[in-house]
C-alpha cells in the first residue's frame, strides 16, 4: 500500500487523490499519507451485513430491537423510526464516516493530525505496520511534504513510534547536517533536559546557568552547552527554542531504551566530529544519562570526555 501511495504521489503530485471503500477509522491515516477524499461504500456494505461502525470495534447487531447503540447520532437517537435495521445502520454508518471527517478537519486545523492517526492505528496491527513503514522510509519524502516543520502546539511523544515520526527525524537530520559548532568554542558541557520547555526558563536550567555565568564571567561565549534528552537526542542550547525542541513532552520513566541511546550516540558523533582533540567535553549528568555518556566514552575513547561523578542532583549546591 505504501509503495502504491508513493508511486501515486510521484505520478500525480498536484492531483486530488481518492481512496474507495476505506473503513472510516482509517480515514485519518490515509489523509496523513496523502489521500484527499473518501466515499461511504464501506459503511453501506457493513450496514447490509448488520455491522455497526464504532471507533473501537465493528459491532454485529443480532437483534436491533434490543440493541442499545453506544452512540447518540441522529440515526441512533431515532432508531425506532427506521423501516429496518439495515436502513438504520446505513444512516448511522454514514454519520460515523462524516464524524471522522470532521475530526480530521479539526485535527488539521489544530496541527494534531498525527496524534489523531496514532489514536486509531493502535487498534489495528496492519495500520500500525503501514504507518511504521512510512515513517522508516529513508528514500521518500512524502511524509515530510505533508508535515509542517513548525507548529504552535506541544508535541506529545508517548510511544516508541513517536521517536521515528517525521518531525523528530527532521530535527535529527538538521542537527547532523546543519549544526556547526562555533569556532570560538573552547569547552563543551553536557547537561540534562528539563520538564519545562524551553529548557532555559526551567528552574534547574536557571540555576545551572547562573553557576556557569559566575564561573566563566565574560568567557561564557567559549562554552557550548548540549542538552541530552529523549527522543531528540542532543539539543544545542542555540536550538532550544526551535520546534520541536521548544515544545515537546514525554513520559519520564528513568529508563532509556536501546533506540533512545542509539539516537544520542548518533548525534553526539555528528557534533563531536567537528571538535579538535584538545577541546574538553564535560558530562554534567546524573543517572541514567551519566551511564549513557560513560558507555559512549568507552566506545569512542578518542573524544576528550570528562565524566563528573555527581553524588547528588545536578542543581544541588555541592554539584554546582
Amino acid at each position: 500500500v505504501w509503495k502504491y501511495l508513493v508511486d501515486l504521489d510521484k505520478r500525480f503530485p498536484l492531483t486530488l487523490k481518492y481512496a474507495p471503500a476505506i473503513p472510516p477509522v482509517l480515514f485519518p491515516l490515509f489523509v496523513y499519507l496523502g489521500i484527499d477524499f473518501f466515499d461511504n461504500l464501506y459503511g453501506q456494505y457493513m450496514a447490509q451485513n448488520n455491522i455497526f461502525l464504532d471507533s473501537d470495534d465493528l459491532i454485529e447487531v443480532k437483534a436491533a430491537d434490543t440493541f442499545i447503540p453506544p452512540c447518540n447520532c441522529s440515526a441512533c437517537e431515532n432508531k425506532s423510526n427506521f423501516a429496518s435495521a439495515k436502513e438504520w445502520l446505513a444512516f448511522h454508518n454514514q454519520n460515523f464516516s462524516e464524524l471522522m471527517i470532521r475530526k480530521i478537519q479539526y485535527a488539521i486545523n489544530q496541527g494534531t493530525l498525527r496524534d489523531l492517526v496514532k489514536k486509531y492505528v493502535l487498534i489495528d496491527p496492519a495500520s500500525t505496520a503501514l504507518l511504521r513503514i512510512a515513517d522508516l522510509d529513508q528514500e521518500c519524502n512524502l511524509l515530510d511534504k505533508y508535515n509542517p516543520s513548525i507548529k504552535k502546539n506541544t508535541l506529545f511523544l508517548t510511544t516508541n513510534s513517536d521517536y521515528i515520526r517525521p518531525e523528530i527525524k527532521m530535527f535529527h537530520k538538521r542537527v547532523k547536517e546543519r549544526f556547526i559548532i562555533p569556532e570560538w568554542t573552547k569547552i563543551v558541557l553536557l547537561i540534562p533536559c528539563s520538564a519545562r520547555k524551553p529548557y532555559s526558563v526551567s528552574k534547574s536550567h536557571k540555576i545551572m546557568s547562573s553557576a556557569i555565568k559566575n564561573a566563566l564571567k565574560g568567557k561564557r561565549h567559549s562554552l557550548l552547552e548540549l542538552i541530552i534528552t529523549s527522543p531528540l537526542g542532543v539539543v544545542p542550547r542555540f536550538l532550544e527554542q526551535v520546534y520541536p525542541a521548544g515544545m515537546y513532552d514525554i513520559p519520564v520513566t528513568g529508563n532509556w531504551s536501546e533506540l533512545e541511546q542509539d539516537i544520542v550516540e548518533d548525534l553526539l558523533i555528528a557534533v563531536f566530529s567537528q571538535l579538535s582533540a584538545d577541546v574538553p567535553i564535560i558530562s554534567y549528568l546524573a543517572e541514567p544519562e551519566k551511564s549513557i555518556i560513560s558507555n559512549f566514552s568507552k566506545k569512542y575513547p578518542s573524544y576528550n570526555i570528562h565524566i563528573l561523578d555527581l553524588q547528588e542532583s545536578e542543581i544541588s549546591e555541592d554539584s554546582l
